[in-house]
């Protein structure tokens, strides 16, 4: 049997040049990161949980006026995650259907695709937010394009 090593592994998966797993390792990076930040706070080596205002700075707020306060959340919101499962079949997606996008197109048609998506649905999001108000404070998050109210989706523990 032919085994691999780790270094063999990355080398194979960025040789390539397809942009799928530079968003995946991304969104991967983004969700640990947060989530370490949030673990120091559970073993009481930070004061402060950061982990509500990352997301909720991070993610696209349903608002326009609120929008104008932090534009980077446009680019940002489509690399968070809060929860596992999100992130790890969202990335099952991308990886499958890129596959098959990449059998018929080339990746100058899934970047056009992929971006042509994220921005469609974040500029409607915001304007639908803007026009009808949700009654709590939902904010984008995660290319799935699916809108959350930050505080119930971003507890890790009871305390929150």
């Amino acid at each position: 049997m032919n085994s691999i090593g780790l270094k063999d592994f990355w080398r194979q998966t960025y040789k390539t040049g397809s942009p799928i797993p530079v968003v995946i390792s991304i969104q991967v990076c983004l969700f640990v990161l947060i989530y370490f930040l949030d673990l120091l706070f559970e073993l009481k080596f930070i004061s402060q949980s950061f982990l509500q205002p990352i997301v909720k700075h991070l993610s696209l707020p349903s608002n326009f006026s609120v929008f104008l306060a932090q534009p980077w959340s446009l680019i940002s919101s489509n690399f968070v995650y809060v929860q596992l499962l999100n992130l790890i079949f969202d990335s099952l997606w991308l990886y499958w259907v890129g596959q098959i996008f990449f059998t018929f197109l080339n990746k100058r048609q899934f970047f056009f695709v992929y971006i042509a998506s994220w921005l469609l649905s974040s500029t409607l999001y915001v304007g639908f937010g803007t026009l009808i108000p949700p009654p709590t404070d939902l904010h984008l998050m995660g290319s799935s394009s699916i809108g959350s109210d930050t505080r119930s989706n971003c507890h890790f523990n009871s305390k929150l």
